[in-house]
């Protein structure tokens, strides 16, 4: 896939794991870094107990593009969102192991994994399934 720039005015939705290893200490510095960046962000409200699988179909009309905070487990619970919108993702390796990330050559600092999603570096992956679960 020919690499795509993200224009300025772009509108993500950004989902944090708060139980992720760096998610909660992260979460402002990770909405300053975007927003410097030029890209708005919407979160949904702390108290939200959707999924987030649900929570990027319910918001994908108002968003450009999903980005999500994490790890493994984190990624693997926004698949089914991200396969049914089809938007594109940006992550933030902020989990324990963040081995996707890693694969993908995604620095863990935090910093320049936002450059990355600013740059709009995009690659197509494949995703699997075993017993009903996207991964």
């Amino acid at each position: 896939m020919p690499e795509q720039k993200v224009s300025p005015g772009k509108t993500a939705l950004l989902l944090i794991n708060h139980h992720s290893r760096k998610g909660r200490h992260e979460k402002q510095r990770a909405r300053a870094l975007l927003m410097k960046s030029n890209i708005a962000v919407i979160e949904p409200d702390e108290d939200d107990n959707r999924t987030y699988a649900e929570l990027i179909v319910a918001f994908s009309a108002r968003v450009s593009f999903v980005i999500v905070g994490g790890g493994d487990g984190t990624l693997n619970a926004a698949a089914p969102g991200l396969l049914k919108t089809g938007l594109p993702l940006g992550i933030l390796p902020l989990g324990t192991a963040n081995d996707f990330a890693r694969t993908l050559g995604i620095p863990p600092d935090l910093e320049q994994a936002v450059n990355i999603i600013t740059a709009g570096q995009q690659r197509d992956v494949d995703l699997g399934e075993v017993n009903g679960h996207l991964f």
